[in-house]
């Protein structure tokens, strides 16, 4: 190694003296579940080849308390698809498969906005909540049901339509609801929706695939999760830690 490339070895050694930083405490979490375009001919695409083909079409997000779990707010709103087939011109109807899985119909999102309005408002209402500065020092946590919402479709579409996020609401911040069960709930034989209030012997609200009703459920488990002490911290997409599982 040439002189010039030597690290210097006194600042290494004067960092590693450094005592670390200490640990930050979560306060809140802000738990995601989106619903987006979907059709029956899907079945054949991978699900970042899905992503790149649809678009959000409802954005809720609750605002929880992560010593309680009791929700402290919602956000919520349909989102208009503005996308055609060839990602211009005329944005594409639901199809009809879409509408009877979510219950969403052409005419709420047509009654819409568009995705950049939507995360715009949502922005506003994270930081009438207070929570700009904790997402920033990592007081707040973001929490979603599988690596779709926050890992994939949000980030994909954002890019694809120039849409700029904030640092803390990027594809690699939040924690994935399905390890955090798997990790506290050795016995369970899914990590769906569905068999995650089975094993914790509760029912069902509201519709299944309404992206409202799905955060309220999904809060039941983390409120379950709170309850047992289990680490809510990020898990960074850790899937390979479900393999095996059935999801």
């Amino acid at each position: 190694m040439a002189a010039a490339e030597r690290p210097d070895l006194a600042a290494l050694t004067i960092a590693h003296e450094q005592p670390p930083a200490a640990a930050v405490t979560v306060e809140h979490v802000l738990l995601f579940d989106f619903e987006g375009t979907c059709d029956a001919s899907d079945a054949g695409l991978s699900r970042l080849q899905q992503c790149a083909l649809h678009e959000i079409i409802e954005f809720p997000a609750l605002w929880l308390d992560a010593h309680t779990g009791a929700v402290r707010g919602t956000f919520h709103e349909y989102v208009r698809p503005t996308e055609g087939a060839d990602g211009d011109g005329a944005a594409r109807p639901l199809s009809t498969f879409c509408t009877n899985l979510t219950g969403i119909t052409q005419e709420q999102v047509d009654s819409a906005s568009p995705l950049a309005e939507v995360v715009s408002r949502f922005l506003q209402w994270v930081a009438s909540c207070g929570l700009t500065e904790a997402l920033a020092d990592g007081s707040a946590l973001l929490i979603a049901h599988g690596g779709w919402d926050l890992g994939d479709q949000l980030p994909i579409e954002a890019a694809r339509k120039q849409l700029a996020l904030p640092a803390w609401l990027g594809s690699r911040t939040y924690s994935d609801l399905k390890v955090l069960f798997a990790l506290e709930y050795s016995g369970a034989s899914s990590t769906s929706l569905r068999g995650m209030l089975q094993a914790l012997g509760l029912e069902p609200e509201g519709r299944a695939h309404s992206g409202i009703d799905d955060c309220r459920n999904l809060a039941r488990v983390v409120e379950w999760l709170i309850s047992r002490g289990a680490d809510l911290g990020h898990t960074h997409r850790a899937g390979e830690m479900l393999r095996g599982r059935r999801a």
